[in-house]
């Protein structure tokens, strides 16, 4: 059992070799610390990995080796792997694995996992950074999986709305966003089939997920692990779903009398949207197609007439910041839980751009070349717009008709995450839990069972797949959870801070986000 040292707290103390040298280290409750001549190095439990026991060549019966196998934060955000190996006598090595051994089981860290592995995602090195970099990871902890590498498009939908899900803690993805959308908009369909609730309904209260979802980046953009991890490295993702800590996220839906698909992070419609169509046809240039194809459809850009119709934020007085801290996060989707909307109004166009109210919602209208909408707000930190998770509202941002050097300044902005880039006459910037989007004058043909559809090609960019739209309006839903100590697995992550790092100590953050 623990002994008591001269700080007065439990606390087990042994005299061991590291590196060679004599050493004495003191495990309490919470911590390993490793008293050196000139230094001293402390290890939470809560971020060690797994610990083991070796018998190495020259010990004696009495003697053994234990292994620490813990995650260390370094720069640019990034976590590595390290091992320590302590040298004392086999009691109290034993002592020492059982007393770590049983806090990485009272923790909430997955054990068993369903990985989707899409071998066609970015440079189509999906499966060989599975094997360096997780694999291994995975088996110092002792983590059961069962891997699906994936053939077709579609084919993780089909397997997450079919197979027994019983037993497992996690999903995990190895590729890029359009794959984690997809497992995505499986699980929540699934989790409302289950409930018997109607997902094409924009009003209804959604169910959550029963298991969180995590992200091993190995796609073109990664734009998902990029804005959660603060970088696209492949082993600061794994220890971040090792370590098992969750939080959770906004996510939006697109309905067109129906759902048309779930977003966990951008949902743009007009030229986004036609980008990432552009994109689509030009996937055997690999990730340089982001760089090149869309100035082409910049220069092309079409403008489209629109009635908005939106619920501000405020009107539920939902918005509740002051609550919230934002850090670098690993996150699933979150979901709203409001009363319902005001049915749909009738939308008039307008002659001027003057907002009108109707039962809590606004309208307004214009010419435009996109209606964007970012489940993951972007706010200013440090001169640089930054991902806040942890936010109930949504925000969308209507770009009107303007000349192109001037959307071309803006754009570029835009992609170096400047915090003015929306300090533009010509972008309009709203906070809303949900809008409407009618199309003016778009030609629209009339099938068999009355159905109007529109004639021209419009897009929507889901998360980087790009989406036909198919009626001339839909409407665009955000799904939150208002209780922020509310214990959901949402998602797989722990979160460090710099100063964490500066001080050689982590502080883990759970976080329920809307």
């Amino acid at each position: 059992m623990f002994s008591e040292n001269s700080c007065g707290s439990n606390a087990f103390n042994m005299i061991c070799e590291v590196q060679g040298t004599e050493t004495r280290i003191i495990l309490t409750e919470d911590e390993v610390s490793i008293y050196f001549t000139h230094s001293t190095q402390t290890v939470p439990l809560s971020h060690i990995l797994a610990v083991e026991l070796k018998n190495e060549d020259g010990q004696t019966e009495t003697q053994t080796t234990l292994c620490l196998h813990y995650a260390q934060p370094g720069s640019q955000c990034r976590l590595y792997k390290q091992q320590l190996s302590i040298m004392g006598q086999r009691d109290e090595c034993e002592f020492f694995q059982k007393q770590i051994s049983n806090s990485i089981k009272k923790s909430s860290r997955p054990k068993r996992l369903l990985i989707f592995v899409n071998p066609n995602s970015g440079k189509k090195r999906a499966m060989k950074i599975f094997n360096k970099y997780a694999a291994p990871l995975f088996q110092i902890c002792g983590i059961q999986s069962e891997m699906i590498v994936t053939s077709r498009p579609k084919q993780p939908t089909e397997k997450l709305q079919a197979c027994n899900l019983v037993g497992m803690d996690g999903i995990v993805t190895v590729g890029g966003d359009g794959l984690f959308c997809e497992c995505l908009n499986a699980l929540l369909i699934r989790a409302q089939k289950d409930a018997g609730r109607d997902y094409d309904d924009p009003d209804v209260t959604l169910r959550r997920p029963s298991l969180p979802i995590g992200i091993i980046p190995a796609g073109s953009g990664d734009v998902m692990a990029q804005y959660l991890h603060g970088t696209r490295d492949a082993t600061t993702a794994v220890l971040k779903i090792l370590l098992g800590d969750v939080v959770a996220m906004n996510s939006v839906g697109v309905y067109e009398n129906k759902l048309t698909s779930y977003s966990g992070l951008i949902l743009g419609f007009g030229l986004f949207g036609d980008m990432m169509k552009d994109c689509e046809k030009y996937r055997w240039m690999g990730p340089a197609r982001y760089n090149i194809i869309p100035l082409g459809t910049i220069l092309k850009r079409r403008t489209v007439d629109i009635d908005f119709e939106y619920l501000p934020a405020d009107s539920k007085g939902t918005i509740q910041a002051g609550r919230r801290h934002f850090r670098r996060q690993f996150s699933a989707p979150g979901f709203r839980n409001v009363p319902p909307t005001p049915a749909r109004q009738n939308s008039t166009p307008e002659c001027i751009k003057i907002s009108t109210t109707t039962k809590g919602w606004k309208k307004t209208d214009g010419r435009v070349y996109a209606v964007d909408t970012y489940a993951v707000s972007l706010g200013p930190e440090a001169g640089k717009l930054k991902p806040h998770f942890g936010d109930n509202a949504m925000s969308a941002i209507l770009t009107d008709k303007c000349k192109l050097s001037k959307h071309m300044a803006q754009l570029t902005k835009l992609q170096k995450h400047q915090p003015d880039c929306y300090n533009y006459s010509f972008i309009r910037h709203f906070r809303v839990m949900a809008y409407r989007v009618r199309l003016l004058h778009a030609r629209t043909k009339t099938t068999e069972d009355g159905s109007r559809l529109v004639h021209k090609k419009h897009y929507f960019n889901c998360d980087g797949e790009a989406i036909q739209l198919t009626r001339p309006e839909f409407e665009v839903s955000t799904f939150c959870i208002p209780d922020y100590t509310e214990s959901v697995y949402i998602c797989l992550e722990a979160s460090y801070t710099e100063k964490a790092h500066e001080s050689s100590c982590y502080t883990k953050n759970m976080l329920w986000v809307i």
